[in-house]
Order: structure tokens, then sequence, then C-alpha cells
């Protein structure tokens, strides 16, 4: 499972944060709720109407092809496509978090 978060401007993007979230998730939810990838982002798609395309992002890390007329923020949606190689991503994002 995947976890995407965009955090306020100002905000630290740091493994520490991650690991809290993931327990606040273990412990509020449970522990099959808890994503075993977190990627910090930087824009989120949203509709027209202001709503997230949730559904949009998952079948663009899941490889399929999509394409969308009512993305307000349609730069966002190419931000997604790097993590459908996961493990290559979730590699890069743990070189980012060691330097942190």
């Amino acid at each position: 499972m995947l976890l995407f978060v965009k955090l306020k401007p100002g905000a630290e993007k740091t493994k520490a944060f991650k690991e809290a979230l993931k327990a606040d998730i273990g412990k509020g939810l449970s522990k099959r709720h808890v994503p075993k990838y977190i990627f910090y982002v930087d824009d989120i798609p949203y509709s027209i109407v202001g709503k997230k395309l949730e559904i949009l992002v998952k079948n663009i890390v899941s490889g399929r092809k999509v394409v969308s007329n009512v993305v307000m923020n349609p730069g966002s949606v190419q931000l997604y496509h790097k993590y459908y190689e996961v493990e290559k991503a979730a590699a890069e994002e743990a070189r980012n978090d060691f330097k942190l």
C-alpha cells in the first residue's frame, strides 16, 4: 500500500515523521492499515471542483494509461509516473531520507 503526503509549506521532510505516521496509523486503525511505502509529494491532482483525484493516481501507479480533462493542476499528474516502479522510487526516497 502506498501513501502520498504533501506537507504544509515550511514543514520538514523527515524519516522520523514517516515512522511516527506509520505508528499513529497502526494505533488508530490497525497494523493492516499501515502503508508499506510513504512518499513525500509536491502536489496532489485535484479536479476542477476541488476533489482529490485518488483513482487517477491509483491508475497511474498501477501502470494504466490515463487521460483526464478535469484535472485543475495537470502538472501534478506527471509527478506520480515514477511510482509505477515502486521499489526504485522507494530506494530513491530512502537515499533522500538518509541525507536528512
